[in-house]
Formats: structure tokens, C-alpha cells, sequence
């Protein structure tokens, strides 16, 4: 989810790495099944996109924003 943006340079580093990171974390909780724990890392992965504006275009925040949304309204 966030290479694509990454690759293209619409997400600069450090941003990157602690979506990336982030990112992970969701994939682990949601395998596991612990649901809490994967919205909780939703809510992180929005917090670290909107504390970095010049990190991130306007459309990638976007595109993920509305993707990490729609996550949550299914695991809540």
C-alpha cells in the first residue's frame, strides 16, 4: 500500500518507513484476529499521515486516508 507511493516520491522518508511500519503492524493484528489492536494501528497509521503534510502529497494522503477509513468501518 505505501510502496507504490514511495516509489513514485509522493511519500518522502521518514514518513515512509513508520507507515510502512505501521502498515505492518495492521496486516499482523488482522491475521491474528485481534481486531481492537488493528483498528488501534489504523488510527496510528492516520495520525503519522496527518502529522507530516510536506511528507506526502495530497492525493497518496487521499487515496490512503479513504482506504484506512474503509478498513476501519469493516473491523469495527
Amino acid at each position: 500500500m505505501v510502496a507504490a507511493y514511495e516509489t513514485s516520491g509522493e511519500i518522502k522518508q521518514p514518513l515512509t518507513s513508520q507507515l510502512r511500519n505501521t502498515a505492518e503492524q495492521i496486516q499482523h493484528h488482522s491475521e491474528k484476529g485481534h481486531m481492537k489492536q488493528a483498528v488501534k494501528s489504523l488510527d496510528d497509521f492516520l495520525k503519522k499521515l496527518n502529522n507530516k503534510p510536506k511528507d506526502v502529497t495530497p492525493e497518496a494522503k487521499q487515496v490512503l486516508t479513504d482506504y484506512v477509513q474503509s478498513l476501519k468501518q469493516l473491523w469495527e
